[in-house]
């Protein structure tokens, strides 16, 4: 019985290392077929960042005497350090530069240390390339994948990469001075308006030519006349009504801002109807007389006649730039 055991163990054993020879060479090619896939995918990748790398570095200025776009020998140098891992060298490269898409007007016939692109078809004379607005420069890159074992077959990788060429770059040294709004804001003049009405007219212009302000607020109006106080019912920016003095018991108007009748009073927009506008524009050129908004301080008519000299009227305008809330004149210096 022991002896017949022993050669059931012994036919057990054979037939395992049967199975492990038969599927041992399978498993061995599947170990090594996704070894040589890895190195195939990371030559290409290696093969394509080296022709990106060296477009990139080639559509550059670069030094103002030695510009990138014309030195073929560092646009190869830059291509053969990227690609070192999918074994670029420099007769794997191709530099070229076209006008339009397709249409090769000069290349890189030598990409050793110091040599510069010539036009396509010149034999005789200045044949150096110079670019024109718009031209790309191609950097083609062809090279060979050697398989080690040979599971994966020898495979020709090719990349090309195109970038269109920046010839110039302007680097300000010094910042761009900035013009506030008390430089270019500012108070023109006062009169009583005439034909009847007893109103109060301030024209405020803008100076500037590019930016635009409105007005933020007005503070602390506040008027005197020896011989009787008049009443302010309403105030006007660009003919547009934008405070008005109403009894409680009466229909509000619109805009709503009801304030005490008597000074000081302070008006602020903080929530502005949009359908008034209290833009303070700027002018078309430099030589265009500037926009006169008028703001307007309209009284009863029905009360006393104001008057200019006795009235010693004051008020306090902010303006803001319309874009920038940190340029604000608070207030602007209109005087009194």
């Amino acid at each position: 019985m022991g002896r017949w055991m022993k050669k059931i163990k012994n036919k057990q054993y054979g037939q395992a290392m049967a199975e492990f020879a038969l599927t041992i060479p399978v498993f061995l090619l599947l170990i090594f077929g996704v070894i040589e896939l890895s190195r195939f995918f990371l030559t290409y990748s290696s093969v394509f960042t080296a022709s990106r790398e060296a477009t990139r570095f080639g559509s550059s200025v670069g030094d103002i005497n030695n510009q990138n776009y014309l030195d073929c020998g560092a646009i190869a140098e830059r291509a053969v350090f990227s690609g070192s891992f999918g074994g670029v060298q420099l007769n794997d490269i191709t530099i070229a530069y076209e006008s339009t898409p397709g249409t090769i007007v000069a290349t890189c016939p030598d990409v050793n240390f110091g040599s510069t692109p010539i036009k396509v078809g010149c034999t005789s004379g200045d044949c150096e390339y110079e670019p024109e607005l718009g031209h790309r420069i191609l950097v083609d890159i062809v090279t060979d994948f050697d398989s080690l074992l040979g599971i994966v077959p020898d495979l020709p990788i090719k990349a090309t990469n195109g970038r269109t060429i920046m010839q110039e770059l302007k680097v300000y040294s010094d910042p761009v001075e900035r013009i506030f709004c008390y430089d270019v804001v500012e108070f023109y003049d006062a009169l009583v308006k005439v034909d009847g009405e007893n109103t109060l007219l301030i024209h405020v212009i803008n100076d500037s030519t590019v930016q635009h302000y409105i007005i933020y607020e007005i503070q602390n109006i506040n008027w005197n006349q020896e011989a009787e106080l008049p009443v302010l019912k309403e105030i006007k920016w660009n003919n547009n009504v934008i405070w008005v003095n109403y009894e409680p018991d009466q229909d509000p108007p619109t805009p709503i801002i009801y304030l005490e009748k008597t000074p000081p009073i302070d008006i602020l927009w903080t929530e502005w109807d949009s359908e008034f506008s209290f833009s303070l524009p700027a002018k078309a050129t430099e030589e265009s007389e500037p926009i006169q908004v008028p703001l307007e301080f309209v009284f009863d008519p029905d009360g006393p006649e104001i008057v200019l000299s006795d009235l010693d009227f004051h008020f306090d305008l902010i303006v803001m730039h319309s874009g920038f809330s940190d340029d604000i004149c608070n207030p602007v210096d209109f005087g009194d």
